[in-house]
């Protein structure tokens, strides 16, 4: 056989062997994206089934709230806030540009039912919003059974996976019944009261000189050195107290501390991270913020600065910070900032999500070390999450996962 002909055919079986490990890669490829849409529509489908419910049970505990008192009007905002948090942690699960609406709508009755007074006006708007929440369930009732009967396809629109000329069903489960602009101003004139953290509902407003005496126990300076005004932020009241450089917010409703500035000299005494750290969680015992995390913390030469957030029914509610800054030269606190936690605070979440196996959301190289149930802000929207505590080699790393959809939202490097 001629050199020619030999490397004729070495070449030509080359290019045939790429040809069926590129043949081969394309239907592996396929196969994973045809177990993606499979995976996909399963969890629509559940998260679909449980908005009905949680949509029905939403109605009637509104109804039930608009003629209930004591303690069965406690019980009642118990259960419409938990149906809603369900509600929106069912949508996650569904892209939010096509269940916008409806998001706005549990979130809306979820913060009704939080701050309930039971004024006239918010029981005839617990009615119609139980209206609502029914006309909801009826609707997605129809959505789920005609997916469950074919008509409507769960996964992505365009799909080659998906059952052929059926329409992408998000673009129906978005309910309207054109009354949305009087419902949503029924949410927000109800609830239009001062806004405070859930540990300060119910708090009567304490007076100037009770502030005053706050700031003295916590900088140690005479009560009538401060000079004090009235300020208002994202809903929340408070105290504003100054003395020189130092600055003291005290929330009028149950004098609790909100903000702290404190920029005093320090003393010589040096202070590890660790004992930082441990100051600041007894600053926070001290101030009435209980159950708290620390998230984040850094340290630069001469302070310590830490993120903590509480801990609800064993979840982490990464929407409500408090951040707080220890000088490590003197152990003093000289920052402090709870006003995400003052607003976003939440005493119901309740995660129904349960603990799958999250190995195929993570990067090869990654080492699972605990995985964290959190409700947190992400994509524009709060919802439920996991966040897979991990390591690569020397680093940390943080995966926040949607707990719907098991989508990798953010990875962080710690």
């Amino acid at each position: 056989m001629s050199v020619k002909r030999r490397k004729f055919i070495r070449t030509v079986s080359y290019l045939v062997a790429i040809s069926v490990v590129l043949a081969a890669s394309g239907y592996f490829s396929q196969r994973a994206k045809a177990e993606y849409e499979e995976v996909l529509g399963k969890v629509r489908l559940t998260n679909l089934t449980s908005l009905c419910a949680y949509s029905r049970d939403a109605a009637s505990g509104l109804r039930v709230l608009a003629v209930s008192s004591g303690e069965s009007s406690a019980d009642s905002m118990a259960h419409v806030r938990a149906n809603a948090m369900g509600a929106v942690g069912c949508l996650n699960a569904f892209d939010s540009a096509n269940v916008e609406n409806m998001s706005e709508f549990f979130d809306g009755i979820h913060s009704f039912a939080e701050r309930f007074s039971g004024s006239k006006e918010e029981r005839e708007a617990a009615v119609r919003l139980s209206d609502y929440a029914e006309e909801i369930y009826y609707h997605l009732n129809d959505v789920a059974a005609a997916v469950i009967g074919g008509r409507y396809s769960l996964t992505e629109y365009g799909s080659p996976y998906s059952k052929e000329e059926l329409p992408y069903f998000e673009n129906f489960i978005d309910y309207s019944n054109g009354n949305e602009a009087e419902l949503f101003g029924l949410v927000s004139s109800a609830s239009a009261r001062e806004e405070t953290g859930t540990f300060l509902s119910g708090e009567r407003k304490i007076p100037p000189e009770n502030a005053r005496k706050k700031a003295k126990e916590i900088i140690g300076i005479k009560e009538v050195l401060w000079r004090i005004s009235e300020n208002q932020r994202e809903g929340t009241e408070f105290y504003a107290l100054k003395y020189g450089d130092i600055e003291v917010d005290v929330c009028k409703a149950g004098g609790v501390l909100c903000r702290l500035i404190n920029p005093l000299p320090c003393a010589a005494a040096i202070y590890s991270l660790e004992d930082a750290e441990e100051k600041a969680s007894d600053f926070l015992r001290k101030q009435g913020y209980r159950d708290m995390v620390k998230v984040s913390g850094e340290q630069s030469e001469f302070a310590a600065r830490f993120s903590f957030v509480p801990k609800v029914n064993g979840i982490l509610n990464l929407t409500a910070p408090v951040e707080i800054s220890v000088c490590l030269a003197s152990g003093g606190i000289t920052g402090f900032n709870s006003f995400g936690y003052i607003k976003n605070h939440h005493s119901d979440l309740n995660f129904a999500f349960g603990n799958p196996d999250l190995s195929r959301a993570l990067t090869n190289g990654l080492i699972l070390e605990k995985v964290l149930p959190c409700f947190a802000q992400a994509g524009g929207r709060q919802r439920y999450i996991y966040l897979a505590v991990c390591t690569f080699e020397s680093d940390k790393v943080l995966v926040y996962i949607d707990a719907a959809s098991f989508e990798v939202l953010k990875t962080e490097i710690k």
